[in-house]
């Protein structure tokens, strides 16, 4: 009577269990085919850069470095000793002596001319520069996964196209064949035919090894164990974005990776050549320390001292003063003094600042150098673009064109006046023509992927560099 309500309870729990694990992988396979129609270019970026083990291990590299910079500030706060010590002496004439000490003792550099903040620019730098570095070679992994990415839609692309021409002269070769049988063709025109069909599978299963290779690349790259489906597509009726060359300019001059490690370097260089300039202005610290000591607990003997230490560095003359003063005692107030000199310790440091001087302007006219390259590059670049998106309509016009003309010829076959053969040839140019616009998309996709890079743009972010159009 007992156990029965029980069991229908726990039953009741098994059976909502299993509802719940059925919707779970229901949702699941539903978010599993989402991500399969949903692989865009940006999605191919972020699995590359998760997928290498390299970027995170010198990303890591590079976040000790930072943070090793930031723990570098403690060079700006005094530098606190404390020290203790016993002195035991056992003597066969006189008394014995025991004797100990606990003493405190603070530096501080009131003023070092600079040094050491441009020191720490110079870190700064260095580590900006290993972050553009970084930034370089993750482009770099971008880029060749991108390029895999789209090779691998226009393989598949190409695929389809002769997938397609292939079914169709198959179906006109059943045609011929039934023709031939009545006496309509020769048995050449077939011949003919089972040639190009044999031509035809072989470029097929060359386009299929291609898909295949494109695909198992793309996964490795990625780090997938299967491929999900991929976003991107090639749309015969795509209009392409016009470019506003001037605002991209401005863009990239402003955004380029390379330019900005050559701005880095440049204002490395500066800072250098700033450092060596300040290297004779003398460095000021100041000294304090206290003392206790005596035989025994509680220490009751008292002294501190109090100091200013002024060093200079040059290549004629290098050297140090410093004055000192305290209590040795309740009693004894002591002043102390010292100066020492070195002539002549590096004479050919002297020539250190022209080299500094010479490598600055060096680096300058890179900077200049790199700016108007770069802006000349993304001009033609805008060039290039244009003509490549030019060249594709053209193409796409040549395939509609070609497709009417395969349309008359079909009639003209239905009166005699063409073979079925020429038909057949009139569907296979097209689908050559089709082929070539599948290489003048990649080709334009390519353009404007290099206009990205040149302004530091992520994949597909092109379309927002639109214009007016431009009479050329």
């Amino acid at each position: 009577m007992i156990l029965k309500p029980r069991w229908k309870l726990a039953k009741t729990y098994f059976c909502l269990a299993i509802l719940f694990f059925a919707c779970l992988g229901a949702f699941a396979q539903r978010g599993l085919e989402a991500l399969e129609e949903q692989l865009s270019p940006q999605d191919v970026a972020k699995l590359a850069i998760a997928a290498s083990a390299e970027l995170k291990y010198e990303n890591s590299l590079l976040e000790l470095r930072g943070g090793a910079w930031v723990l570098g500030l403690r060079e700006f706060l005094p530098r606190l000793t404390v020290d203790t010590g016993g002195d035991e002496r056992l003597s066969t004439i006189g008394a014995d002596s025991f004797n100990k000490s606990i003493g405190l003792s603070l530096s501080q550099t009131v003023w070092d001319g600079g040094k050491l903040w441009l020191t720490r620019s110079i870190e700064s730098l260095d580590i900006e520069l290993a972050r553009q570095d970084l930034r370089r070679k993750t482009a770099v992994l971008v880029e060749s996964a991108l390029d895999t990415y789209r090779a691998l839609v226009s393989a598949r692309e190409r695929l389809s196209i002769r997938q397609t021409s292939l079914d169709s002269t198959l179906e006109q070769q059943k045609i011929l064949a039934l023709e031939l049988s009545l006496g309509l063709a020769t048995e050449s025109d077939l011949l003919d035919t089972d040639q190009r069909i044999s031509e035809m599978r072989l470029e097929s299963a060359s386009a299929t090894i291609d898909v295949q290779s494109a695909e198992l690349e793309l996964a490795r790259m990625l780090g997938l164990d299967a491929l999900p489906g991929l976003r991107e597509k090639l749309i015969l009726d795509g209009a392409p974005a016009i470019v506003d060359s001037y605002r991209l300019e401005a863009l990239a001059v402003a955004r380029s990776p390379e330019l900005i490690a050559i701005r880095n370097a440049y204002m490395k260089k500066k800072t250098e050549a700033e450092m060596q300039r300040q290297a004779w202005i003398p460095s000021v610290t100041l000294k304090a320390g206290a003392q206790a000591s005596g035989s025994k607990f509680p220490l009751t003997r008292l002294a501190w001292t109090l100091g200013l230490t002024l060093n200079f560095s040059g290549p004629w003359m290098s050297g140090s003063y410093s004055l000192s003063g305290g209590k040795d005692s309740i009693t004894d107030t002591t002043a102390r003094s010292n100066v020492q000199a070195e002539v002549l310790p590096q004479p050919q440091a002297a020539l250190t600042p022209r080299n500094m001087a010479l490598a600055l302007e060096l680096e300058t006219g890179k900077l200049r150098l790199a700016e108007e390259s770069l802006r000349r590059s993304v001009q033609a670049g805008v060039r290039k673009y244009a003509l490549m998106a030019q060249k594709r309509d053209l193409i796409i016009s040549s395939v509609g064109l070609a497709e009417s003309k395969l349309t008359l010829m079909v009639v003209q076959l239905e009166l005699g006046k063409k073979t079925r053969l020429e038909l057949i040839e009139a569907q296979i140019a097209i689908s050559e023509k089709k082929l070539a616009f599948v290489d003048a998309t990649a080709a334009f996709l390519k353009a404007g992927r290099e206009l990205e890079k040149m302004a530091d743009l992520s994949p597909g972010q092109l379309s927002e560099m639109t214009s007016i159009p431009e009479v050329p």
